[in-house]
């Protein structure tokens, strides 16, 4: 099996020597008759393919967990640092490296939605939940994602999303039986407060939006009916 770009020249040029196909590429002017020529021979082409096939399965190869894993736990040492740019860079290796719908890839996605988020980034953030939900994150660690969630819709002033992604967390929470009671209170308390705070900012807007709505006013209608020259006047109105 060729595994390199070199070793598949090595062996094109031994079988050009053997079979005379130098001499017979050397003859010709056009590049474009050089690679008909090679291309038409079957040993070059089945070299060719070896050498794709092993490049293909090598880049699957390269897809591993444990590599994903590994940056991703030096993505978590930067991100306690608050190297939040440092920490995107490496979640996004790992995102790079995790194999496809694996739980190493949601958890990869998970983390970097959080640096994303304290970089400002919340609609990439969001983004980025999104895609970890679909990969497979933790069940049991779905509560933490919705709480991000609607810490990003908080900034973006988006407080029936966030109420409902809050809703969304507490739901999961109560659900969950394995947590250490202490965790899960705080956690709850958490979620109580950030949920009594978005209902109060959505019952603000909903006022402000009243308030602001542009007041309709009637105009009252003339005695006699409205008279045919002055509009607006009444009938009896009478200019001599």
């Amino acid at each position: 099996m060729i595994k390199n770009w070199q070793e598949l020249l090595d062996a094109v040029t031994l079988e050009s020597n053997k079979i005379g196909t130098s001499k017979k590429i050397s003859s010709l002017k056009l590049q474009e008759d050089m690679v008909e020529l090679w291309l038409n021979e079957n040993v070059y082409r089945e070299k060719l393919l070896d050498w794709i096939k092993f490049t293909h399965s090598n880049a699957k190869w390269m897809k591993t967990a444990t590599v994903a894993s590994k940056l991703r736990i030096q993505g978590n040492e930067k991100f306690k640092e608050c190297d939040n740019v440092g920490s995107l860079m490496l979640y996004t290796e790992s995102v790079v490296h995790a194999p496809r719908d694996s739980e190493e890839l949601s958890l990869a996605l998970a983390n970097r939605s959080a640096a994303l988020f304290h970089l400002g980034a919340y609609q990439e953030s969001l983004q980025d939940i999104a895609l970890a939900f679909q990969s497979g994150y933790p069940t049991s660690l779905h509560y933490k994602l919705h709480m991000r969630r609607s810490q990003c819709f908080s900034r973006l002033n988006r407080y029936m999303e966030e109420v409902e992604a809050l809703q969304s967390a507490q739901k999961c929470l109560e659900l969950m039986g394995d947590v250490a009671l202490s965790k899960k209170s705080s956690s709850k308390r958490n979620i109580e407060l950030a949920l009594s705070k978005a209902s109060s900012q959505l019952r603000i807007g909903s006022t402000e939006n009243i308030s602001d709505s542009p007041k309709t006013f009637c105009l009252p209608v003339p005695t006699y009916g409205e008279n045919e020259r002055f509009a607006y006047a009444s009938a009896a109105l009478d200019l001599r």
